[in-house]
């Protein structure tokens, strides 16, 4: 990728560079183009590179070599960036307070955007799913996308909920927890994550998870067919899942279960398009389970919620491309007149 990026600089084919994180070693290319071409860069911090703890990661585990890496390299990459940029600011927050010198460099948080195109797409295409069951007489509410470290917990609490309510209240019509592409390996069909939470809290009758990573208009046209989409946070204040647009543009109930702070809560909520439990970083597991039961018992909707889709007009594509554009020429403006 550098020699490829060091080509085109010496032909004063790059304006600007654009990197977004993960992956989180790329963002030396920033550093390196600089050093040799003083091309400004943005870091676009999808996820934050360092963690705001070590998560309990044991020397000497790949994870704490990843923490100990990230730890010494992210000030390398970062300091001549000319432009930060997150999902939220809470995504860079934390570069900001390590990175002081970078506090006058501009900024701009945005989700990943949503299109009604895609889903459009995708029936137009009449994608077939094949991890729901025809005419079951099962509730099918589906999950798709990673299951983050710090997501076991809330997972876990969901799941032990599912198991109660399943054996309780919901003997007659009861919910099927559908996983896609939750693996600890992405072309591994056997690498569940899941599947053995499940198993400890007794849900694993009423979960199917098929971790291999799944093509995207699938995912589409499978969260399309459900009678729900499932949305599970992490206790870490910032993370925002932009899988939430994917699972509203669907049309159908939305489950949520995030932190109190995430941005996602509120677009939820002011969608209108499904139910958010919310939780502290400090978990009370007790609580948050029964929680989970109560949601289930209020659950199926009869229909798909009326989704008030003024509320996810900032959140549009094309509104996000405009902004991106707006900063892309801000980003250039200040390096000009930093380096003029």
């Amino acid at each position: 990728m550098y020699q490829m990026l060091n080509e085109m600089a010496g032909r004063k084919a790059v304006d600007l560079l654009h990197i977004t994180m993960p992956s989180n070693y790329q963002a030396l290319l920033g550093r390196f183009l600089w050093e040799r071409h003083r091309i400004p860069y943005i870091l676009d911090y999808t996820d934050p590179w360092v963690p705001e703890s070590d998560q309990g990661a044991q020397f000497p585990s790949k994870a704490w070599a990843s923490y100990k890496l990230a730890d010494i390299l992210e000030p390398v990459a970062a300091a001549h960036a000319s432009g930060l940029a997150g999902i939220t600011e809470k995504y860079f927050a934390g570069v900001l307070r390590r990175n002081p010198q970078l506090h006058d460099v501009p900024r701009a948080a945005f989700q990943m955007g949503c299109s009604k195109f895609d889903h459009e797409k995708a029936r137009q295409l009449r994608i077939p799913v094949r991890r729901l069951e025809k005419s079951s007489p099962l509730q099918q509410i589906v999950y798709a996308g990673a299951l983050l470290p710090k997501a076991i917990e809330p997972m876990r609490c969901f799941l032990r909920a599912l198991a109660t309510i399943n054996s309780s209240g919901l003997k007659d019509h009861p919910i099927r927890f559908i996983c896609l592409g939750t693996g600890s390996s992405r072309d591994d069909p056997s690498s569940h994550q899941i599947l053995p939470i499940a198993r400890s809290v007794g849900a694993e009758e009423w979960v199917r998870e098929y971790p291999e990573r799944h093509p995207y208009l699938e995912v589409l046209a499978t969260l399309a067919a459900a009678d729900g989409g499932v949305i599970l946070g992490s206790t870490e204040p910032h993370y925002s899942p932009s899988k939430l647009f994917e699972a509203l543009l669907a049309g159908r109930p939305v489950l949520a279960v995030l932190h109190r702070q995430s941005e996602a809560a509120a677009i939820l909520k002011n969608s209108g398009g499904g139910i958010a439990l919310t939780f502290d970083s400090i978990l009370d597991k007790e609580r948050l389970t029964e929680d989970c039961v109560r949601l289930f018992q209020s659950w199926p909707t009869p229909c798909a919620p009326p989704i008030k889709w003024e509320s996810l007009a900032q959140h549009d594509i094309a509104v996000i491309a405009e902004k991106v554009a707006a900063f892309y020429d801000e980003v250039i403006a200040y390096h000009e007149r930093e380096n003029s």
